[in-house]
C-alpha cells in the first residue's frame, strides 16, 4: 500500500516535472522565433 503510494507520487513529480520543463522549452522557442521575426523585419526596412 505505502509503496504503490509512494510510486504514485514519484510518478506524479516526475510527470509535472517533465511538462513543465516541455512548456519553457516551447516558450522560449517561440520567444526566439518572435524575436528572429522582429530582426528580419526590422532588416528589411533598414537596408
Amino acid at each position: 500500500m505505502l509503496l504503490s503510494k509512494l510510486i504514485t507520487t514519484f510518478t506524479t513529480e516526475i510527470v509535472v516535472c517533465i511538462s513543465t520543463h516541455v512548456q519553457r522549452t516551447l516558450s522560449d522557442h517561440e520567444r526566439y522565433q518572435k524575436t528572429q521575426n522582429v530582426i528580419r523585419h526590422w532588416e528589411a526596412h533598414h537596408e
